[in-house]
């Protein structure tokens, strides 16, 4: 198969080139896309896409409610940042840094420290915080009374 081939080549061009054992080991882990049928790969990587999107919809919608005025697309790169920025393991679920970021980020599209300090907390609310709560709430109800599926 043309697809796996392609794949496996593009690992063991890595492996070659890179000699740490964690790269090769990661790299490895890797080579199980090389038995995934191009077709469910294309499938993943659309349906990721369509997640991003989404997020970025939901991220400008909140910018809107606030009354900010940044494009689509520019709250779109900054959400990249933000979420990259926020995955760096030095805090509780990104506290700090993801304020931070925002605050830098929108401050160079005049926006004020106080509003994007503001709309970094609403994002954290709609996209962590009420999500885990009702998450929370689905879990309880299966601890109480047993498993419904």
């Amino acid at each position: 198969d043309m697809d796996h081939r392609l794949i496996n080549l593009a690992l063991s061009l890595v492996n070659k080139l890179y000699r740490s054992p964690k790269v090769n080991r990661f790299v490895q882990n890797l080579a199980g896309l090389g038995k995934l049928p191009l077709s469910d790969f294309i499938i993943m990587l659309s349906l990721s896409l369509i997640t991003q999107v989404m997020n970025v919809i939901v991220f400008y919608t909140l910018l809107r409610s606030v009354e900010l005025d940044i494009s689509l697309v520019t709250i779109g790169w900054v959400r990249s940042v933000v979420v990259l920025v926020t995955m760096i393991p030095v805090s509780i679920s990104g506290m700090g840094l993801r304020e931070g970021s925002f605050i830098l980020l929108l401050g160079t599209f005049g926006v004020n420290e106080s509003s994007a300090f503001a709309y970094s907390l609403l994002v954290f609310a709609v996209t962590r915080v009420v999500p885990g709560l009702i998450g929370g709430l689905f879990e309880s109800r299966n601890l109480l009374f047993g498993s419904t599926s």
